[in-house]
């Protein structure tokens, strides 16, 4: 998928995410493709609150969030609560969809240099 033109754009990958982005559209139902866009940002927050703790711990100038590590667990038990709320037809289109990501990044050859 990391087959660049001369000005180094992954022209494929642009396409493959075009082509499953308008799939997605078609389906016609946009409060199922909202909770998709939910779920996937509750599930992306879970690892920006833990590298919050993280760098809390290691000192890291301009990391440091009133309260401690209080601020990352609530948005964690956040994020977790509000996912139990998402149906089993997201859920099950996010892992499915995430397995496939997954797939092709470990089949790319592009990243075997």
């Amino acid at each position: 998928m990391g087959k660049d033109d001369k000005r180094q754009v992954p022209w494929l990958a642009i396409i493959v995410t075009a082509v499953l982005s308008c799939l997605l559209f078609l389906s016609g139902d946009y409060i199922f493709l909202v909770s998709c866009v939910v779920l996937i940002s509750l599930i992306q927050y879970i690892p920006t609150a833990l590298s919050v703790m993280h760098f809390q711990k290691t000192k890291s100038p301009g990391w440091n969030v009133p309260g401690g590590k209080v601020i990352p667990i609530i948005v964690v038990l956040l994020c977790v609560y509000l996912a139990t709320g998402v149906s089993f037809k997201v859920w099950l289109l996010i892992i499915v969809m995430l397995v496939i990501g997954t797939a092709f990044y470990l089949l790319d050859d592009h990243k075997k240099s």
